[in-house]
Formats: structure tokens, C-alpha cells, sequence
């Protein structure tokens, strides 16, 4: 019986042992962590990384502002030699030694290259020949989307003036320029507002040209020359000037209108003159003009007005 509380003793004794020891080491690695932890620096290696790292507070540096857009080159210019190398010289054969679209008088405007679709430029790039993909005048032209040249055609203010523009299909003439519809309205001279540049809106025709309508769409009309059996009445230029193989042509600002009054009278003094003897018809004749003197009043169907002389003629 005593040996049996001996081994129950002992093994309740064993398992306090067992224990306490379980606890011990608890309590060691608890204070091995607790020492390692001690002895790391402050901070996680996350907190290392992020000091390590620059400051992103700072903010970037923003966009360089883009430069204000330069105007049309300056004459002479670097840049405006490229630009005429680039729109001009592929069309045009010479700077001067041909006639002038816009006054046919004049020699002084540009030869375009054969076959390269280029067409002379109005005044003042009058030197140089272009092709321009949607019609118009060319570059350096006031307006170029509806002015062909800023002289040479008959002003709408003054039509025996040609120091106005020549407009496009569309284009409403504004002195020296011409404009869109829009800005037609504002454009006033003498008291007038800007027109269709037109010769139905604008008079100014040669002699030897009519006004024919060119676009049924637009209804714009312009002036052509006549074409005639021979080479007297064939006349070819611009359509405000047109002439013939001779040279001879028609000046509109000379125009003139002309009425004319054709009358017949007759005259006898003295009245009695046997100069012109009576007869039977002749009597009747004169009774006839001297009721006519006396009433005042012309035959049934005729126009005319009385005029009554005293005295001789």
C-alpha cells in the first residue's frame, strides 16, 4: 500500500517538474525575443526603404509654355525665301515678261512653267505663278480665298474706275479686297455696301465683250470677249479689255450715249416767192400746214411738237 502512494506521488511530482519546466522555457524565449528586439534599430526595414527613397513632396516642373505662333515671314527673310521656294518657284518659268491677267497693258507679270498647272498671281504677288487646290487668289493676297487681284477691275462705287479688285466665284467686291457674303454689309464706299463682284452687279464690260453667266449654281457671270467670222471681229483679252489681232479694241470708260432728234422743216420767204409755184396740190398742201399753225395741233397719229417762228428763219 505504501509503495502504491509512492508511485502516485512520484508521478504527480514528475508532472508539477514537467510543467514548471514548460514554463521556464516559455519564459526564456519570451525574454530572448524581447532582448533581440532591443537591440534592432528603430524602424522596420519598410520605414528604411521609404527613407531611402527622395522626397516626392517636390512638386515636377510644369510644361514649358509653348511659343506664341509667328506671324507671315518678314520680306527678304530666311524663312520667306523657303516659303516662295516652297509655294511659288515650282510653278513659275519667269518673274516678269508677260501680260497681266488683271490689266492686259502691262508686261511686268510672271511666265508660269508649261504644263505645271500654275497660273499667274494677281497684284500685288503679280510676279509669281501658283496652283491652288481650292481656287482663289494666291498667298501674300488680302483675302485670297475670294480676291483674285487687288486691282484691275471696275469698282462697284465707281465703274470708270478699274483700281478695285477682281473677286473669285462668290466673292463680294470691297474696294481693293473682296470678302464673303458675311462681310459684305460692312464693307461700305461712298454710302454703298460691297457687291457681288460680278459684271451683272458691277458694269464695266469692254465694247467688244458681253456679260455671259459662267456658273449657273453661283449665278455669276463675267465678261468675254467677242468671237467673230474673221480676225477683225474676233477679239480676245479679259473681258474689260478685248482686242482683235490689230490691236484695236474698246475703252469702256469712254463710253458715251448719244440721243439724237432728226426733224424736217420748211422754210418759204419770202412766203409769196415763185421760187416754188402753187399748184392745185400745192395749195392743198399749204392749207393743210397753215390749219395745222392755227390749231396747234399736229395730224391724228403723229409725235410731234409745234414750234411756231415769227419772222424769218
Amino acid at each position: 500500500m505504501k509503495l502504491l502512494y509512492i508511485i502516485i506521488l512520484s508521478v504527480i511530482l514528475l508532472a508539477v517538474i514537467t510543467e514548471a519546466g514548460k514554463k521556464k522555457d516559455k519564459k526564456d524565449k519570451k525574454d530572448k525575443k524581447e532582448k533581440g528586439a532591443s537591440k534592432k534599430p528603430s524602424g522596420s526595414k519598410k520605414e528604411k526603404k521609404e527613407k531611402k527613397k527622395p522626397s516626392k513632396s517636390k512638386k515636377k516642373p510644369g510644361k514649358v509654355p509653348s511659343k506664341p505662333s509667328k506671324g507671315p515671314p518678314k520680306p527678304g527673310s530666311a524663312e520667306h525665301q523657303a516659303m516662295i521656294e516652297k509655294w511659288f518657284k515650282p510653278f513659275t518659268a519667269k518673274n516678269t515678261g508677260c501680260p497681266c491677267f488683271f490689266d492686259i497693258t502691262r508686261t511686268d507679270c510672271a511666265c508660269c512653267k508649261t504644263g505645271s498647272g500654275g497660273k499667274a498671281c494677281g497684284f500685288p504677288q503679280h510676279q509669281w505663278c501658283y496652283k491652288s487646290k481650292v481656287g482663289g487668289g494666291c498667298p501674300g493676297i488680302e483675302e485670297p480665298k475670294y480676291t483674285l487681284s487687288q486691282t484691275g477691275y471696275p469698282c462697284f462705287y465707281d465703274p470708270k474706275s478699274t483700281e478695285c479688285a477682281w473677286c473669285a466665284e462668290g466673292g463680294f467686291q470691297c474696294g481693293d479686297t473682296c470678302v464673303g457674303e458675311a462681310k459684305a454689309l460692312s464693307c461700305t464706299k461712298d454710302g454703298s455696301s460691297g457687291v457681288y463682284g460680278d459684271c451683272r452687279h458691277i458694269p464695266g464690260c469692254d465694247l467688244n465683250a458681253e456679260c455671259i453667266q459662267t456658273n449657273k449654281e453661283q449665278n455669276s457671270w463675267k465678261c468675254i470677249c467677242n468671237k467673230g467670222q474673221t480676225a477683225n471681229e474676233t477679239f480676245t483679252g479679259n473681258g474689260i479689255q478685248c482686242y482683235n489681232e490689230n490691236g484695236v479694241g474698246g475703252d469702256p470708260n469712254k463710253q458715251i450715249s448719244v440721243s439724237m432728234m432728226l426733224t424736217t422743216d420748211f422754210y418759204v420767204f419770202p412766203h409769196d416767192s415763185s421760187d416754188f409755184p402753187m399748184g392745185p396740190a400745192t395749195d392743198n398742201l399749204f392749207s393743210m400746214i397753215d390749219d395745222m399753225f392755227h390749231s396747234g395741233k399736229p395730224c391724228l397719229g403723229c409725235n410731234a411738237t409745234l414750234i411756231q417762228l415769227d419772222g424769218s428763219p
